[in-house]
């Protein structure tokens, strides 16, 4: 018979000058406020309701989405939408991959609609060639 999966702690950071309370849920660690007060055991019970709830995994809304959770929501609704009337995968979903991946790779951990200045591969696409689909160059020879 499968354990039972034991719930996350309240746990405590020791600091210079004061000491605080967190728990960690699906690999992210969530500051309560000071540890011991009856307002960080109060957010902790509450963090550990909403994780259950959502199926132990931290629940996220759109505005605090990081750009590669909205890339994987994008590639699972992609995988569902583009489709043929037999369910056969369209080429689309796999159109979008190169730009994804480059997006992922330089605004995977910022937060979507953040200002900045645009990475040099995202600002100039095609100056790097390295992502951009192959040309097809006529033949130099003339045809009669």
């Amino acid at each position: 018979m499968a354990k039972p999966k034991k719930e996350p702690k309240y746990r405590r950071q020791k600091g210079k000058h004061e000491d605080r309370a967190f728990v960690e849920l699906s690999g992210q660690r969530i500051y309560l406020g000071q540890y011991g007060s009856p307002e960080s055991r109060e957010k902790y019970h509450r963090q550990l309701a909403e994780w259950n709830a959502s199926g132990r995994e931290l629940p996220t809304s759109p505005e605090e989405a990081t750009v590669v959770e909205l890339i994987a929501r994008f590639v699972e609704y992609a995988e569902v939408h583009y489709r043929r009337e037999d369910g056969s995968l369209t080429g689309t979903a796999e159109n979008y991959r190169p730009a994804l991946k480059l997006l992922r790779k330089h605004y995977g951990d910022r937060e979507p609609g953040r200002g900045g200045v645009p990475h040099p591969a995202v600002r100039r696409p095609g100056r790097r060639g390295d992502w951009r689909r192959p040309t097809r160059r006529s033949s130099s020879t003339p045809t009669p």
